[in-house]
């Protein structure tokens, strides 16, 4: 099913000419668990490098 929803959101993305897309990889838990930093962390250097 991962692999799925990663083609769909690939093809979403050229769809909508979107600039880029990141695939962080973390579980729906491990993102909303406010403990955990490393989401948090990773889209601050996201956006960070992309400079918006």
């Amino acid at each position: 099913m991962k692999v799925v929803r990663k083609k769909e959101q690939k093809k979403a993305a050229l769809v909508g000419e979107y600039a880029g897309v990141a695939f962080l990889n973390y579980s729906s838990s491990e993102v909303k668990d406010a403990k955990d930093a490393r989401p948090r962390d990773d889209i601050k250097e996201l956006v960070t490098l992309a400079r918006p």
